[in-house]
């Protein structure tokens, strides 16, 4: 069959843009918190336990969320549940600028949770697993620099909590999700052939529905040529042990490790002697380094997964022994290197990971898939922040916290080696 001249400008780009802008709003209500966290600590006097347990309850409820929200995903598509998931969000925030107890932000913030999982990754994931196969690495690293950027609108938090107040902050938050976001909703198309495109932008025959399955690139890409054929259901998944060692690396890595640090390193910074507003700058120095990090996501179409993740652990490990070693203000110049270190590492691993999930499990069910591993996420994330503020609580210090992180990266790097994702999809060049 004749196909379609190729396009000048492939449409996957402006999928990727709107993901940026809406995960940058819709996880700036979750990263924005160790911000809000020192503020909150100020005002209350809570434990920082008890303070911490607010941003687990958002992780937890995220992670029991996922799997639904990949669900609705692959039973309505994106384009629905998205707009869905920023709305409910804007809720939460509404609600979080009421507060005046811990119970009441357990609530809303649990209630963000659902808007964040209906809005943010998973859907977008399946969206951008659609549109890209070839360049799948790059532009799931640049979609998921929206991630980067809600860490900077974290650190404008800063300003807002200082001229407005913590609840007006909030209220600015969700101005930015129905005034933003909401309408820039109607650039999204769920799949290339709505556009009559396969994906990467290769023009479709002319004949081709929005019901024709079309992924010939997939195939041609599979070094595993039975795991590349396979119709992944949930059920098949389960029964594959590289879905479990995925989901334990996103335990242990993206939940455990990252969601510990970002939350207390604020205030361990204000706790031996550094200003708030510089905790909240370096917080958003490595906000804007995540981005530049994510925006090399096509490292990992071009070195493999494995390689691409485990440079990712080594900056983790270095920015950790950063950390380690801050004690009082006397080298303000380290935590420049930190900032740079942590936000390469987070910058690298999450879209690495999101990559890897598609690889393995791309097709119709592969949003109910990929959310059940973000629930490994979502429980690893639950439990960093609340043993971060326990351990603090009990020693007066995060040092253990940090030796705990340091043995998480480790064992999710080895769990990656083990899914050995290089055997199931080529890159371009492997080390």
């Amino acid at each position: 069959m004749p196909a379609n001249k190729r396009p000048s400008f492939f449409y996957g780009w402006v999928v990727v843009a709107v993901t940026v802008a809406t995960l940058a709003i819709v996880y700036g209500s979750r990263f924005s918190f160790a911000i809000f966290f020192v503020a909150i600590l100020k005002d209350f006097g809570w434990s920082r336990a008890t303070t911490a347990g607010i941003y687990s309850t958002n992780i937890v409820v995220y992670g029991v969320c996922a799997p639904l929200a990949g669900f609705l995903s692959d039973r309505w598509g994106p384009k629905k549940v998205i707009p869905t998931g920023v709305l409910i969000v804007a809720i939460g925030l509404a609600a979080s600028s009421l507060a005046n107890a811990p119970w009441h932000f357990y609530l809303t913030y649990g209630v963000i949770a659902i808007g964040m999982a209906l809005g943010g990754y998973v859907p977008h994931a399946s969206i951008i697993s659609n549109w890209f196969i070839q360049k799948r690495g790059q532009a799931m690293g640049i979609a998921l620099a929206g991630n980067g950027a809600s860490f900077i609108i974290g650190s404008l938090a800063q300003i807002l909590i200082s001229s407005l107040g913590w609840r007006g902050a909030y209220l600015i938050l969700v101005f930015l999700c129905v005034a933003v976001i909401l309408p820039i909703m109607i650039f999204l198309k769920n799949k290339p052939e709505e556009m009559a495109l396969y994906p990467d932008g290769i023009p479709a025959p002319k004949s081709v529905t929005v019901t024709d399955p079309i992924n010939p690139i997939e195939h041609e890409m599979t070094s595993s040529k039975n795991w590349g054929a396979e119709e992944w259901t949930l059920a098949k998944a389960l029964k594959t042990y590289r879905f479990w060692l995925l989901f334990f690396a996103s335990l242990a890595m993206l939940g455990i490790s990252f969601q510990l640090v970002i939350t207390h390193f604020p205030a361990l910074l204000v706790g031996v002697g550094y200003s708030q507003n510089f905790a909240a700058f370096i917080y958003g120095l490595f906000g804007v380094i995540i981005v530049g990090g994510r925006l090399a996501g096509f490292i990992g179409d071009v070195i493999g997964r494995e390689w691409t993740f485990t440079l990712g652990g080594i900056g983790f490990l270095l920015a950790l022994a950063i950390l380690f070693t801050v004690n009082d203000t006397s080298f303000v110049w380290i935590l420049y290197f930190f900032a740079l270190l942590l936000g390469l590492a987070f910058g690298m691993a999450p879209p690495t990971q999101a990559s890897i999930a598609a690889d393995f499990f791309q097709g119709k069910s592969f949003g109910t898939i990929n959310g059940l591993i973000v629930a490994g996420f979502g429980l690893g994330g639950t439990l960093g922040p609340l043993l971060g503020g326990y351990i603090f609580d009990a020693t007066g210090s995060y040092r253990l916290a940090l030796i705990l992180v340091a043995l998480n990266i480790c064992l999710a790097v080895a769990l990656i080696w083990l899914a050995a994702p290089r055997k199931v999809k080529r890159m371009v060049r492997q080390i």
